[in-house]
């Protein structure tokens, strides 16, 4: 934490997945940010995410909404390896992927990608942290156990326990360290650190702790904070220097609490205007200590919040495999909220709301205040938005566009006209299908290696039904798809749901659909290597597999590209907003 906190710009990185399990390790960067009174949180972000070639846009925004939900503000991709104009195509490689230039296969529809990037950013840059709870780092432990003395980023199995219920359970917090930890102060009932309030201390299950960190942390109890331990205290000093006189102090300290009332698994201490709580259930005692629990957590969802000067800020990625359609409530007071979807420029809209207030007190859930609430949300498996609160004042403008289907998917038939262009190996002919299916299982050869951009087209009638709008939904894209519905661009679908709204530019009667659909450069590679053209001529490793082995995708099978559908229109009703 010391280490992280010494940067300007804490970072930490993505390298292979993005599963949950991999918390406990980048809440480092955000975390030492915040302690540290640090404005932005970064991230080497997209380091061997999947195979050189093989990564889709659709990933990558997974991985990016991860970060986000670190709490990492400040994204740096890696990489964008530099190449000379005169190297042929795939040009220099770096050894890691993934590969953000020109050569690297996501290039045309990247500025879409990085539009959500920035529009994300603006906003997880522009409020201040608001997580309830520090959670202290017991690097003595660490150090103390036994194994290989060089670990990157040790996690004690009781701490990630600890960090994952806190993660599970919509707990937010920040870790601290005993040197960061000795600037904390006690401001009212709240522990003030790096320009950040927390509501408590936490302090995972470990057996070493220095004297002086103790006696700190019974001062911020005496001050009127709230520290907590679980199952027990420390029983002992780190190191051998003046060891009984640290030692004699250390259990004067621990003599202190210990005449705390309550028996297992709860002991008490009330310690000047603040307490200090033992206990072996940690979500007793993270129920105990005030910390607010964001209820949004059992919709699937996952979430990162900020204070701002009206409100708060939340970030929501429903990281599930189900839609939702529901009120998310949250732990925060409010009066209205927007909400944002950043992969739009302009789609934004005052959010439904439904209060606390609104509820009978036998009725209203646990943690839902009677000025707290709940936001509908309408949330693909893999989409996410912002929301912003605000606290004591009322919103006017445009509402969200809520809508329910009101009837089935129809499907668009007829006859898809295909063109390939941008990419190669070069094919000038069109292709006709009436059904959707990879152009890999086209009968030209050359679509089996081909790298680039599919243009289908079609010409269907609209549906009879009446509606308020209509969805588009492309279905399966590999991976990228731009869209134009009776010569109106209506942008680029770069990551799943490939949906749109498309009513205002529906015709009764004959339309045009057009949709550019660009694939991964993979079967591209693969092609060559199977041809053994020599492309990797250049010197820095020459280069490697995500395994650390030399490249070799002769062996890859070839990647389903293009559009595969089904692609429908669904009739939607517009809810008004209360």
């Amino acid at each position: 934490m010391d280490i992280y906190a010494a940067a300007d710009i804490p970072e930490t990185e993505i390298f292979g997945s993005v599963e949950e399990k991999h918390i406990p390790m980048n809440k480092f960067s955000s975390s030492a940010a915040h302690i540290a009174g640090r404005k932005f949180a970064s991230s080497e972000s997209f380091t061997w995410l999947t195979e050189h070639f093989q990564a889709s846009l659709s990933n990558i925004k997974q991985a990016a909404d991860y970060l986000f939900l670190s709490g990492v503000n400040h994204i740096f991709f890696h990489g964008i390896p530099y190449s000379p104009a005169e190297a042929p195509w795939p040009g220099w490689q770096f050894y890691a992927a993934v590969n953000f230039g020109p050569q690297g296969g996501l290039w045309r529809d990247l500025p879409e990608f990085n539009a959500y990037v920035t529009r994300c950013q603006s906003f997880l840059q522009s409020g201040a942290p608001d997580n309830d709870i520090l959670v202290y780092y017991p690097i003595y432990d660490v150090w103390n156990d036994a194994g290989e003395l060089i670990r990157p980023n040790p996690v004690p199995k009781s701490l990630t326990n600890v960090v994952m219920t806190l993660w599970e359970n919509g707990y937010t917090f920040d870790y601290v360290s005993d040197r960061f930890l000795a600037k904390a102060e006690c401001k009212g009932h709240e522990i003030a650190l790096g320009g950040n309030t927390y509501s408590c201390v936490l302090v995972p299950e470990c057996q070493f702790m220095p004297e002086t960190t103790l006696k700190h942390l019974v001062g911020l109890a005496n001050a009127g904070a709230t520290v907590l331990f679980q199952n027990h205290l420390p029983s002992d000093v780190p190191g051998f220097g003046n060891l009984e006189k640290r030692r004699a102090q250390f259990h004067n300290i621990q003599n202190g609490v210990n005449s705390g009332h309550g028996h297992e698994p709860l002991k008490e201490a009330v310690l000047g205007n603040g307490r200090l709580l033992v206990s072996t259930y940690l979500e007793t005692l993270v129920h105990m200590s005030g910390g607010k629990r964001e209820p949004a957590i059992r919709s699937g969802l996952r979430f990162i919040r900020q204070k701002t000067a009206e409100g708060f800020l939340y970030f929501f990625a429903n990281r599930s495999e189900l839609p939702l359609d529901s009120y998310a409530p949250i732990a925060t007071i409010i009066e209205s909220a927007i909400v944002f979807d950043p992969r739009f420029e302009n789609r934004i809209g005052l959010a439904e709301l439904f209060h606390g207030r609104d509820v009978v007190p036998s009725e209203r859930p646990a943690q839902f205040g009677k000025e707290t609430g709940s936001i509908h949300l309408q949330l693909q498996p893999g989409e996410s938005c912002i929301v912003r609160t605000f606290t004591n004042k009322v919103v006017t403008g445009p509402t969200w566009p809520y809508v329910t289907n009101t009837g089935p998917a129809q499907k668009i038939t007829g006859t898809w006209k295909i063109e390939f262009f941008e990419g190669e190996p070069q094919f000038s002919k069109s292709v006709e299908v009436s059904e959707l299916k990879s152009w890999t299982s086209f009968d030209a050869t050359e679509l089996k290696s081909f790298c680039g951009t599919g243009r289908y087209t079609i010409s269907f009638e609209a549906p009879g039904a009446k509606a308020d709008d209509w969805m588009l939904d492309l279905g399966k894209v590999c991976e990228s798809a731009r869209v134009k519905l009776n010569g109106h661009q209506l942008g680029a679908l770069w990551c799943a749901p490939f949906q749109e709204t498309v009513g205002e530019w529906l015709k009764p009667g004959k339309n045009t659909l057009e949709v550019e659909v660009t694939n991964l450069a993979a079967n591209r590679i693969a092609d060559m290597d199977r041809r053994k053209v020599k492309w990797k001529y250049f010197y820095d490793i020459n280069m490697a597999s995500k395994r650390y082995r030399a490249l070799d995708a002769s062996d890859w099978p070839l990647f389903v590209s293009g559009l595969l559908g089904p692609v429908t229109l669904t009739p939607l009703k517009k809810t008004a907003v209360n």
